[in-house]
């Protein structure tokens, strides 16, 4: 055997490099912990494992290329001031909820079962700084509602 690289092991080698990288460029961190408090009586308090989306980069890709998530992960988008979002569901592989929250990180709308591949525009009314992805559902099984604080 000798140590001279044939162009099949040189082209194999550049496969496996190309998906290790896109693999990894698609890799995300749930890995900061935040909860979600109730606004009723109960002052319940649902524990979640998101990924936060700060940087305008970050914000552009968010969950796109994601195949699944956990159903207590998600995606916090931060931005610096309140102003009207408009996200959209382009790229993106699973159905999502998406809460939309104020300055306060109060719950001031929320847009459920977005269909994946979606360039039609989800967006609520009022301004929101914080928007939160969720898997699509989560918002009914648990009782996501107005009002409803994220703790973070």
């Amino acid at each position: 055997m000798t140590g001279k690289i044939t162009s099949k092991k040189f082209f194999i080698i550049i496969l496996i490099t190309l998906h290790l990288s896109l693999l990894a460029d698609n890799f995300i961190k749930f890995n900061e912990i935040a909860f979600l408090q109730k606004a009723n009586k109960s002052k319940e308090v649902i524990n979640l494992s998101i990924a936060l989306a700060k940087t305008p980069a970050q914000q552009r890709k968010g969950l796109m290329k994601v195949n699944k998530m956990d159903e207590f992960q998600g995606m916090l988008f931060i931005f610096h001031k309140e102003d009207h979002r408009i996200f959209w569901m382009k790229d993106t592989y699973i159905p999502l909820d998406l809460i939309f929250l104020n300055k306060n990180k109060v719950i001031v709308g929320i847009v459920e079962n977005n269909k994946p591949m979606s360039e039609k525009n989800i967006k609520i009314k009022k301004k929101a700084q914080y928007i939160l992805e969720l898997n699509a559902g989560f918002v009914k099984k648990y009782g996501v509602e107005l009002g409803d604080k994220l703790i973070q």
